[in-house]
């Protein structure tokens, strides 16, 4: 633990802790100047949406269950590249910490993070195939400002943990931040090896060292995307809480061979107005599709007055 190590060693790591929390929320910062968008758009199953309707709450998710495989592993793999590109010239003692790290990011918990998905776009053909039961599902469309005002707030307060975002698709961009990230690591890493301290407090400090690159790798990859899922320009609702701090009112819902961690965003009691459209996915037979969404509607939301309509895309699912 950082409390047992010698004072000298303390503060380094408390001013490579204010280094890279600098450069860690320089992105998220210059995203709260954006708006949200007018509309954003939830695809889901017709379990889904009678669910979302029936009990009012939308999911996020543990991130490490969504639906997209790469999604933070994608981001906290270009940074282990970065590390090991930039220690393979340098002392043993960064090498050593540049191979540890690869490990240690794929196995070890930083933070708990969960996200719910949406999108700006309200008829996507690779989101239907994807997200909406191959074109079976629905488009749930919300009010996004309404919506992050309720997701974001409480008693016209900021929720600390609560956040909503466009995800970025640019891997140059990401590449730099972690490149200044790293480049604030590397320089302190020897330092307990040149000093000749014994070998537990060396691996002790190497260990804080790794843990505060690894909290801000994790948290600047929520942002990001591979760019091969640009076309379906995700604006994201996360939940972020330290590892030391998880939130209280966690839930499990099933998959196969799977328990899915998850928090609730209950929407319609908190802002019931959010809800503006729905879009059915173009392989539902146009006659069922509407009878569901009014059966829906009339069961579980009969005050709401929404714009309904059929996808168009023509398609035929496999």
């Amino acid at each position: 633990m950082a409390s047992d190590l010698p004072s000298e060693l303390r503060a380094i790591i408390a001013a490579l802790d204010a280094d890279l929390e600098a450069i860690g929320t320089a992105h998220p910062r210059s995203l709260d100047a954006e708006p949200a968008p007018d509309r954003i758009y939830h695809y889901t199953d017709d379990a889904g949406l009678r669910g979302i309707i029936e009990h009012g709450s939308l999911w996020c998710t543990d991130v490490a269950y969504l639906n997209d495989p790469s999604e933070i592993k994608y981001g906290v793999s270009i940074a282990a590249d970065l590390l090991n590109a930039e220690a393979s010239n340098a002392p043993v003692a960064v090498q050593l910490f540049a191979r540890d790290f690869r490990r240690y990011q794929t196995d070890t918990e930083v933070a708990h993070a969960f996200a719910c998905s949406f999108s700006i776009k309200d008829n996507d053909l690779e989101q239907w195939r994807g997200y909406a039961s191959n074109g079976r599902g629905y488009a749930i469309g919300f009010d996004g400002k309404t919506l992050e005002a309720a997701f974001t707030q409480k008693a016209g307060q900021p929720i600390p943990e609560h956040m909503t975002f466009p995800v970025c698709y640019d891997e140059a961009k990401l590449q730099g931040i972690y490149g200044q990230l790293i480049t604030k690591v590397i320089p302190r890493i020897s330092v307990a090896v040149s000093k000749g301290l014994s070998h537990p407090i060396v691996e002790a400090y190497v260990g804080e060292l790794r843990m505060s690159l690894a909290v801000q790798v994790f948290r600047t990859a929520l942002f990001f995307k591979h760019p091969a899922y640009v076309n379906e320009q995700e604006y994201r609702f996360m939940q972020l809480y330290p590892i030391d701090r998880p939130p209280a009112a966690v839930r499990f819902r099933s998959r196969p061979n799977m328990l899915l961690r998850y928090q609730e965003i209950d929407w319609k009691s908190v802002a019931p107005a959010a809800l503006k459209r729905i879009v059915i996915g173009p392989a539902v037979q146009p006659r069922i599709g509407f009878r569901f969404v009014d059966d829906c509607l009339r069961a579980y939301f009969p005050t709401a007055q929404l714009d309904i309509s059929l996808s168009g895309i023509p398609y035929r699912p496999s």
